[in-house]
């Protein structure tokens, strides 16, 4: 009963919910709500099975391969960050390594049985791929994307954010349009801008790792130290506002997108990231930011 308790507990760590909550959640919030604008009859059932497959690719297919990947090459060991080094089910002794990969196994499986013979729509699929491609080479041998600068999120993380709101779009309302397709790369965007604040805390420690990984922001630090750093995220932050500003000459919406851009841009350069605590405040708001955006989008503009 104990040792179920623990398994059951190093699961809910392992889901990871605060990334899931603001991409996949996201992701829903959106397109959730720019299909409610149109009027059309939103399926429940179709809804909570897409969210479902969302989670179970984020939450436990590509965290239980992050954790174990971070796990072995020392990355995570040793953390003691507040939001980032992994979920902590492995660190609090809630899972052993041995675990994850079955989990993700398991998750890849139950991932197709929700999958298959659910849909006509060959974009759909490929929506599914992406998500999945995403999940297994941003960690998983012989890929390993996050452990390179550049490669974690352009050709995993943010493809596979963007198919997400899209699936979640166009599962819900059989079609995409030119308002969707922009908004997902606008999320996806903000997504890819805080998740290079989550690295922030662990750059020294990432690049002791054996392979080192030498993500973006770690790249940046080991040249020029964590300050010079912090302006990796101000960068994405200032291209998901220029992106958006360039959509606005299509919808004057995305002024709003930009404006929280520029929010997120500001808060990563003001940030001391000599100080633990203060790193991880600015990622929550940058959550916090990246959730707005989707509800104002979604349901508000």
């Amino acid at each position: 009963m104990i040792e179920g308790s623990k398994q059951l507990k190093g699961l809910w760590l392992l889901l990871r919910p605060l990334p899931v909550l603001s991409w996949s959640g996201g992701a829903c919030v959106l397109a959730v709500g720019l299909a409610a604008r149109t009027g059309t009859g939103i399926s429940l059932g179709r809804l909570l099975r897409l969210l479902t497959i969302a989670v179970l690719v984020q939450g436990w297919l590509a965290h239980s391969l992050n954790d174990r990947t971070d796990w072995q090459s020392g990355t995570d060991r040793e953390s003691n960050e507040v939001w980032s080094g992994g979920s902590g089910a492995l660190q609090q002794g809630y899972l052993s390594p041995q675990q994850l990969l079955p989990i993700a196994v398991l998750s890849l499986f139950l991932v197709l049985a929700l999958t298959f013979r659910q849909t006509d729509s060959f974009l759909m699929y490929v929506y599914l791929l992406i998500g999945i491609w995403g999940a297994i080479a941003y960690s998983h041998a012989p890929w390993r994307l996050a452990y390179a600068p550049f490669l974690g999120e352009w050709l995993a993380a943010f493809p596979a954010i963007v198919a997400c709101s899209l699936a979640f779009y166009q599962g819900l309302q059989g079609h995409l349009d030119f308002f969707p397709l922009a908004a997902a790369i606008a999320h996806g965007l903000l997504s890819i801008a805080w998740l290079m604040q989550h690295h922030l805390p662990d750059w020294c420690r990432d690049l002791q790792a054996s392979p080192p990984k030498c993500t973006t922001v770690a790249l940046v630090a080991a040249r020029s130290g964590p300050q010079t750093a912090r302006l990796v995220v101000v960068a994405y932050f200032l291209l998901a506002a220029s992106v958006a500003l360039t959509f606005t000459l299509i919808s004057q919406r995305f002024a709003w997108t930009a404006l929280l851009a520029l929010l997120g841009a500001l808060l990563a350069y003001r940030q001391n990231t000599t100080v633990k605590q203060e790193m991880a405040r600015v990622e929550l708001q940058m959550v916090g930011i990246t959730l707005l955006h989707a509800w104002v989008l979604g349901w508000v503009l």
